[in-house]
C-alpha cells in the first residue's frame, strides 16, 4: 500500500512540474509578442515625431533641399524596416524552428523588439541633433 501511495505522489508531483513549466513558457511567448508590438508602436511614434521636427525646422534655408532631406529620411526608415524584417526572418530561419511554431514566433518577436529598440535610440539621437542645430 505504501509503495502504491509513493507512486501516486511521484506521478502527481511530475504532473505539477509539467504544469508549472508550461505556464512560464507560454507567458514568455506572450511577453515577447507584446514587447515586439509595443516597440513597433514606439518606433512609429518616434519616427513621426522626428519627421515633424525636421519638417518644422529650416535646416539649410533652401526649402527644396530641406524637403529632400525629409524625403530621404523617410526612405531610409522604410528601407531600414525592410532590412529589419529580412534580418529577423533570416535569424529565425537559421535557428531551424518550424515556421509558425512557438519558438519561431518568440525568436522572431525578440529580434524585432531588439532591432526596434536600437533604431529608436538612433531616432532619438537624430532628434537631439536637430534640436541642437535649432539652438545654434
Amino acid at each position: 500500500m505504501m509503495k502504491y501511495l509513493v507512486n501516486i505522489f511521484l506521478i502527481m508531483n511530475a504532473m505539477c512540474l509539467i504544469t508549472v513549466q508550461a505556464e512560464p513558457y507560454g507567458a514568455q511567448r506572450e511577453l515577447s509578442r507584446i514587447r515586439a508590438e509595443q516597440s513597433l508602436l514606439e518606433l512609429d511614434k518616434t519616427f513621426h515625431a522626428v519627421k515633424r521636427l525636421m519638417m518644422s525646422t529650416v535646416m539649410t534655408g533652401d526649402s527644396e533641399h530641406d524637403e529632400r532631406s525629409v524625403e530621404y529620411f523617410e526612405q531610409a526608415f522604410n528601407k531600414w524596416k525592410a532590412y529589419r524584417s529580412a534580418t529577423c526572418d533570416s535569424q529565425t530561419h537559421l535557428d531551424v524552428y518550424p515556421i509558425e511554431s512557438r519558438l519561431y514566433m518568440q525568436t522572431l518577436n525578440d529580434c524585432l523588439w531588439a532591432m526596434n529598440k536600437q533604431y529608436i535610440e538612433y531616432l532619438n539621437n537624430v532628434s537631439s541633433g536637430v534640436i541642437s542645430y535649432i539652438k545654434q
